[in-house]
């Protein structure tokens, strides 16, 4: 081809990829994780409760409310018409645990706890505590010290009303 005009197309990122912008967000994305973040923040909102507290038009969190549905990373309950966080949503969370150690994840917040309120014991320990059936483990404990143990004691969950 002698006279070649095509345009040459940029590919990969952005040149702009790796910079750090006040503007390189995508509104709407924006929006929508604004709104799923306060719906999780809450045991079921109503449209207007979300709309008032976002400062949004209801006709735009409802569209942003309708498409989170649609992937079930929200819930409508048509009986109280209250919105809560979907299926969809806690599987796509839990995907967390599967690349990062949950040990990891919760040990500065339980020696955090540990130290704020001094609880504990001495030296002061927590655990947290994983239920199945109508037993429970401690899969890990912390204490100040730096002790760890992930093997914790099973027992039974007492039964209340």
């Amino acid at each position: 081809m002698e006279n070649d005009d095509r345009v040459k197309r940029s590919r990969g990122r952005p040149r702009a990829f790796n910079r750090t912008q006040q503007g390189g967000s995508v509104q709407s994305l924006d929006r929508a994780v604004a709104i799923l973040k306060r719906v999780a923040d809450a045991n079921g909102l109503s449209l207007s409760e979300i709309a008032s507290a976002m400062g949004q038009a209801p006709s735009t969190v409802y569209r942003v409310l309708i498409t989170l549905q649609k992937h079930g990373i929200v819930e409508f309950e048509k009986d109280t018409q209250l919105w809560f966080v979907g299926l969809e949503a806690f599987r796509i969370g839990s995907t967390f645990l599967g690349r990062t150690s949950m040990v990891e994840q919760i040990r500065p917040v339980m020696q955090e706890l540990m130290a704020s309120t001094g609880l504990g014991g001495r030296p002061p320990t927590a655990s947290v505590m994983r239920a199945a059936a109508s037993r429970t483990s401690a899969p890990y404990q912390a204490s100040l010290s730096g002790a760890t143990r992930t093997d914790g004691p099973e027992m039974e969950i007492p039964a209340t009303a």
